[in-house]
């Protein structure tokens, strides 16, 4: 599987463990439908290493991010995620890309 149509989910408010894990093959994959998601629990996109570029921005009102999320995909070069907790960004060692206004 290479893309992933996810457009169905616009009322999800809860990713649950191991959300897409291990999807080798995924190249793309849009998540702009979960703007009600309030919490991301483990391995979110973990293994997942054909994976370049994730935009993280419909997660506004998310919480809680739980462990190993994005982990182990060595493809990626770029998270945007303004308003993610900057520990996330840790666990992948990538610099998160703030397009945010606010501090």
């Amino acid at each position: 599987m290479q893309n992933v149509d996810l457009s169905v989910f616009t009322k999800v408010t809860f990713i649950g463990h191991n959300f897409l894990n291990c999807c080798l093959a995924l190249q793309n994959v849009d998540l702009s439908v979960f703007t009600k998601v309030t919490t991301i629990c483990d391995a979110f996109l973990s293994g997942c290493s054909g994976l370049q570029n994730v935009d993280l921005h419909a997660f506004t009102n998310v919480t809680y991010v739980g462990s190993e999320f994005l982990k182990f995909v060595p493809g990626l070069q770029n998270i945007e995620a303004p308003l993610l907790p900057k520990e996330h960004a840790l666990m992948v060692a990538l610099p998160l890309t703030n397009t945010s206004s606010t501090p």
